[in-house]
Order: structure tokens, then C-alpha cells, then sequence
């Protein structure tokens, strides 16, 4: 996995995490980021920026706010890394320039490019709770949930249709996040109880180049 290029320095990590951390959040749609997963990162976001401004200003700052500012950097520092790695890394839907803003080095296509998984995926589903789902994606060939040639991981994408239904349109299928082990929770909402989930897999290449479609598999969300 790539490296983040994320200043160390508390004045220029700091300059750079409000940018950063704004970039994120006003963009969570255009993305397709559900929001909870930026939930845990802006609570130590908020952490932090509060405890910086007590350690910076020269009449509040002490020994015991510096204290509470580095403790709450290093709380923040790996929950932020692990949003962009899981979150905007490969996310196609991430421009290069927005890249650029997060720390993260632009996809370079002047390289030979990856090559792109030719497995077929297949999804097997499990209820583990009300309206929530864990989703493994294995490979058809193997029945195992080691990635295949290629492979880095694999998407998820979901249709929510009434019960007996089948999507109409491709564009019914929601892209669901990156997982690199290719298991993949799913939470639905009271509101979706009784209709149905039609789910499918790819694989993706380390570039985010996702591999055929695997079949439809289909739950009744309750």
C-alpha cells in the first residue's frame, strides 16, 4: 500500500488537516462515502483542533494543553490514514487534484498499468444482526477469499429493489467501499425492512481497475 504524505510537524500537519478534513467532508456525496465513515475521524478531528488551539495561544498555553494536543494527534493521525487508505485512495471518483489536497501521491498513467483481474467474484451473504448483513466475496474459481491475480481487493455494489424484483438499470447498483480482505459489511435502515438487496462483486487491481461482475446474489432485508 502506498504512503500518505502527511507533514509530521504539528504547524504544517495542522495547516494541512483542516484542508484535508474540509475536502473530505464537503465531499462525502460526491465521493459516495457514507458518512459514518468519516464519523470517527471528525470526532478526533474536533479533539484535536480544539486542544492545538489551547496549546498555540499564548495565554492558555501549558505544558498539560501541549500534552493533550500530541495525545490527541496520535489518536487522530492512524484513524484519518486508515479513512484515506479505505476510503479515497482508489476511489475512482476522487480527482487527481483532490488527491494532491488529501496527501496522497496522483495515479501516475504514464506507467504500464496494472493489469485488471479477469476472476469472476461470487458474494456469499450472512445476516449478522437486524438489517445488517456481512458479505464475503469469493473467488469462483477457488471458493476461497484470497484475492486472485491481480486482485487487491474487491467492491461491492447494491441495488435495493421491492421483494421480487429485479433492478431495472445498471445504474440502480450503488458502489459500496473498498475492502482488501474482501469482506464486506452492509447496514440497512428500518425504512428498507421487507424490500430486497441485489448485491454483486468485482475485484479491483491496485488502480482501482475492477475486474467482470460477478452474480447477482439477493437478500430480504429485516
Amino acid at each position: 500500500m502506498g504512503k500518505n504524505f502527511i507533514p509530521a510537524g504539528i504547524a504544517k500537519f495542522t495547516e494541512y488537516i483542516k484542508i484535508a478534513f474540509k475536502k473530505a467532508k464537503d465531499n462525502l456525496t460526491v465521493y459516495e462515502i457514507a458518512p459514518e465513515k468519516l464519523a470517527p475521524v471528525e470526532t478526533a478531528y474536533n479533539r484535536y483542533i480544539a486542544a492545538e488551539a489551547l496549546a498555540t495561544d499564548p495565554d492558555t498555553a501549558t505544558t498539560g494543553h501541549r500534552r493533550e494536543r500530541n495525545i490527541a494527534k496520535k489518536e487522530l493521525d492512524p484513524l484519518w490514514r486508515g479513512f484515506l487508505n479505505a476510503n479515497i485512495r482508489y476511489n475512482e471518483l476522487v480527482p487527481a487534484a483532490d488527491l494532491e489536497v488529501f496527501g496522497i501521491k496522483s495515479r501516475d498513467d504514464t506507467r504500464t498499468p496494472a493489469s485488471v483481474p479477469d476472476a469472476i467474484p461470487m458474494v456469499s451473504i450472512e445476516r449478522v444482526g437486524a438489517y445488517r448483513f456481512e458479505a464475503h466475496v469469493l473467488d469462483s474459481a477457488t471458493g476461497k477469499s484470497k484475492n486472485p491475480l491481480y486482485a487487491t481487493g474487491s467492491y461491492l455494489y447494491v441495488a435495493i429493489t421491492d421483494l421480487d424484483k429485479e433492478p431495472e438499470h445498471e445504474d440502480d447498483f450503488r458502489k459500496r467501499d473498498f475492502s482488501s480482505n474482501n469482506k464486506h459489511v452492509l447496514e440497512f435502515h428500518m425504512a428498507q425492512k421487507g424490500k430486497q438487496a441485489n448485491i454483486y462483486a468485482r475485484y479491483s487491481n491496485p488502480h482501482g481497475k475492477e475486474g467482470p461482475q460477478g452474480p447477482t446474489e439477493v437478500v430480504i432485508i429485516n
